[in-house]
């Protein structure tokens, strides 16, 4: 590929592994899988950010990790501690006992709840014509210096 680099630059960003990783713990299997989904998602009305101005519905490329370093996640023991926070007191039992059970579905869950405490935030996104995010994508990060909570503000 011309001598690129394993990450993108979104990835160094945020500390991310590489969409590329195809290994145990990477997350190139899911990125592979879920990329020809994208054009379906645009052709049925979808925004795909940042290749399109935020609307509803959109589609944005997340990764928890970057805003939630300082939350435990690791063991099911952890996630229970990390779910009674008063932020996520609006998140049905039900879903927390999934996302106790499992790190995705932890992951997905936190990933919402960044998406409902940063929503304002959402409904600004930008498209870009930076030609390395046209060709890479970029990995939507919270605007993290405005946290009133572990969340940031809750919009609802």
């Amino acid at each position: 590929d011309g001598g690129r680099q394993h990450l993108r630059a979104t990835d160094v960003s945020c500390n991310a592994k590489s969409i590329f990783e195809l290994g145990a713990g990477g997350v190139g299997w899911g990125s592979i899988a879920g990329q020809p989904f994208l054009h379906e998602m645009w052709r049925n009305g979808f925004a795909i950010w940042p290749f399109h101005k935020a609307q509803c519905p959109i589609a944005i490329e997340i990764y928890p990790a970057c805003y939630w370093r300082e939350l435990s996640r690791r063991t099911p023991e952890e996630r229970v501690a990390t779910l009674g926070y008063p932020d996520f007191s609006w998140i049905p039992e039900r879903a927390k006992l999934e996302a106790i059970r499992s790190r995705d579905a932890f992951d997905a869950l936190i990933s919402l709840a960044a998406m409902r405490a940063y929503g304002l935030e959402l409904t600004s996104l930008k498209p870009t014509s930076e030609s390395t995010i046209l060709i890479e994508g970029l990995i939507w990060q919270p605007n993290a210096a405005q946290p009133q909570s572990p969340l940031g503000p809750v919009v609802t």
